[in-house]
């Protein structure tokens, strides 16, 4: 085998021979039988290759002097002698672009370089211009492409008088044509085929026009060419996977050293590792490394820190791409499965090192929210009293700081007490309106209304009363009951801590009764009984919301009599259960008027029953309380519920299909039951 400097003369020489063979055309009347990319390019670099060249083989410029002044001394009658200079300038036609003082100074540059460096560097600069040209064994991609004959040049038109091929003297009717493979001239019968070729070898490929003769040689190397253009692509897939193979590997290394890190980080900041593990396992469903466990580093535990990897990228290069192009049918049965099977290896690595490098990252963050989660000493205070905590003392310690109140949120200690403990019914209509108060727009909105209801009944107050307003109460009662009416909306955390089950304990909530019962007193006076307008049409609603079904009609037909004392004849009287009901119609329709003529924009809408019905529930059907929690959920961006029941019902076709499309997810027999039944939604 050639050692590496002969391999690296080799290479030189050919390299050497394609330039000289480009820039011999070029220069000697063979301009049309080279690429014009390729001469463009080779021209830039003309300079810096002629000057290696003369470096390569004629030393450093120190020698060339020495030798031009010994050379000095000869007599003037010896026959002269052209110098290597000369004759490669004669070779080159003599139209060399830089010059000699040009060739000089970069000769001078080169004087402290090795040969073998100087091959190098010639090798990369033609590597450069023309990429693959080297179709040698010492390369590993030989030559894909037909490529036009080196050894040929341009023939001029008035060289030839006949066609080379079919022996036809050319006229005025038969022209001549240059074949781009053999550069030979043929008539038009002979050369109207058209090819896939490269000038040069490295040269952009282009369709040229060539003669049947070289056409026909083509094609009984076509399938030569295909086994090629297998190979060259099996080759470039091995490299990519791997470069994909290395990639990954240094990656992964890299997020090993990390997680190594944040292990350590999380035992010292007492995190359960054992819970923690468990957990990383089950998100990534990875394994630990060779199924056992690695040790930690660390002195100052004695159990074995598990360390989990992700899946090896294992790439494996099938041994038929080594095969040599041969004209047989199994070599190229074994080349296409050689093709096959590493476009298949690469996907499958390009899909496990994606899969590789997730599962870090994943690892990684979770480790990351562990040592978070795990650096305050009172998250294991809260992890341990968490199950005895109420919403109040909840929102208490999200208060106290920013670690608790990440730990709080992490926890959900909100979500856990509401489903998990019994929330008292006075609380509870604070927690929902705490939710809508969120939003400005609905601060914004129970601001403005409470002050102009408040501003009425001020007046109103006013109005009635004189010097006796000493009398009602206390000045701090007073001074309390002068303020703004949504302080305790926007104070939520301050109404949260001094909730009271009684509500007339607090002014507060005997100011936002007052302001409801002039309301519905206003609505009263507007609407007298028997109107056929919005008040009708709530009633009507209302009676169909607590209506009773026919069946239960008639269960419950036996009626109660009462005897009188007067006459002593019997009446008939309502059961407690009719009693109740009637309560919570007539407080459904007071709450319904209100709201409707408080909010003149969305009005009344049928529907709307059924969620002021909800909301009486939660409240425990205090009639007040339900108004401002119904007004403040319309009014709350959250929710859109003002966009449902504004005129015209805009958003109730996009609620409809949405409500298909969650049945059709969770409830799929049902929702293929209502489709079979064509029962629209």
């Amino acid at each position: 085998m050639a050692t590496q400097e002969e391999q690296l003369q080799r290479k030189y020489a050919r390299a050497n021979a394609l330039v000289a063979s480009v820039l011999n055309k070029y220069y000697n009347g063979s301009a049309r039988a080279v690429d014009p990319f390729v001469i463009r390019y080779l021209q830039e670099e003309e300079t810096k290759l002629f000057s290696i060249q003369c470096f390569i083989e004629e030393g450093p410029t120190e020698a060339r002097r020495e030798w031009k002044d010994a050379s000095a001394t000869t007599t003037a009658t010896k026959v002269p002698s052209f110098s290597f200079l000369s004759r490669l300038l004669a070779v080159c036609g003599g139209g060399y672009l830089g010059g000699p003082g040009s060739v000089m100074r970069h000769w001078e540059k080169l004087s402290d370089t090795g040969h073998d460096d100087a091959m190098r560097e010639y090798i990369a600069v033609v590597d450069k211009i023309v990429p693959g040209w080297d179709g040698g064994p010492d390369n590993a991609g030989p030559e894909y492409y037909p490529v036009a004959k080196q050894e040929k040049f341009w023939q001029d038109d008035a060289a030839v008088g006949q066609c080379q091929y079919c022996g036809a003297h050319f006229s005025l009717q038969r022209r001549r044509h240059h074949c781009r493979m053999c550069f030979d001239i043929f008539c038009a019968e002979c050369c109207n085929d058209e090819l896939e070729i490269a000038l040069c070898p490295g040269a952009p490929v282009r369709m040229q026009r060539v003669c049947c003769q070289c056409f026909q040689e083509s094609e009984r190397d076509k399938s030569l060419r295909e086994v090629r253009r297998v190979i060259r692509e099996n080759y470039d897939m091995e490299q990519q996977l791997k470069t994909i193979q290395a990639t990954t590997d240094a990656l992964i290394a890299a997020k090993q050293r990390e997680e190594r890190k944040l292990r350590e980080d999380a035992r010292e900041n007492g995190c359960d590792m054992d819970a923690l593990e468990a957990a990383i396992q089950k998100r990534t469903g990875a394994t630990m490394i060779n199924g056992n466990s690695i040790v930690s580093s660390s002195t100052t535990s004695t159990k074995p820190s598990r360390s989990f990897s992700p899946p090896p990228v294992i790439i494996e290069t099938p041994p038929a791409h080594k095969f040599a192009p041969r004209e047989t049918v199994e070599a190229n049965e074994q080349l296409a499965l050689a093709h096959r099977q590493l476009l298949m290896g690469l996907k499958v690595a390009q899909c496990r090192a994606k899969k590789a490098l997730e599962t870090m990252d994943t690892m990684l963050s979770m480790l990351r929210q562990a040592i978070c989660f795990g650096a305050s000493n009172w998250t294991i205070a809260l992890r341990a009293t968490r199950r005895f905590l109420t919403l109040q003392d909840v929102k208490t310690l999200n208060r106290v700081s920013k670690a608790l109140r990440a730990g709080v949120a992490r926890a959900q200690c909100e979500k856990k007490c509401i489903l998990e403990q019994d929330l008292s019914a006075s609380l509870r209509p604070k927690v929902w309106q705490a939710e809508c108060m969120k939003h400005g727009k609905t601060r914004a909105y129970i601001t403005d209304l409470a002050e102009a209801i408040r501003t009425r009944f001020d007046d109103t107050s006013d109005s009635e009363t004189d010097d006796s307003d000493s009398n009602e109460g206390s000045p701090s009662s007073r001074t309390e009951a002068r303020q703004p009416l949504w302080l305790s909306l926007v104070q939520t955390t301050s109404s949260l801590s001094s909730i009271s089950t009684d509500p007339t304990e607090h002014t507060t909530e005997t100011v936002w009764t007052k302001a409801y019962a002039t309301i519905v007193s206003r609505c009263t006076a507007s609407s007298p009984a028997g109107d056929d307008g919005v008040d009708a049409q709530i009633r009507r609603d209302a009676q169909r919301t607590f209506g009773v079904s026919a069946l239960r009609t008639k269960a419950n037909k036996t009626k109660t009599y009462q005897q009188t004392p007067s006459s002593g004849s019997s009446v008939a009287v309502a059961s407690p259960t009719e009693i109740v009901v009637e309560a919570r119609r007539n407080a459904l329709v007071n709450v319904l008027h209100a709201f409707a003529s408080v909010n003149t924009e969305v009005g009344y809408c049928q529907g709307m029953d059924h969620v002021t019905t909800v909301l009486l529930s939660v409240v425990n059907w205090d009639e007040s309380k339900a108004f401002w929690l119904l007004t403040s959920l319309v009014a709350c961006p959250k929710y859109e519920l003002a966009a449902l029941y504004l005129p015209g019902l805009p958003h109730l076709p996009l609620r409809c299909f949405q409500l298909e499309k969650i049945m059709a997810m969770h409830l799929p027999e049902l929702s293929a039951h209502l489709v079979e039944l064509e029962f629209p939604i």
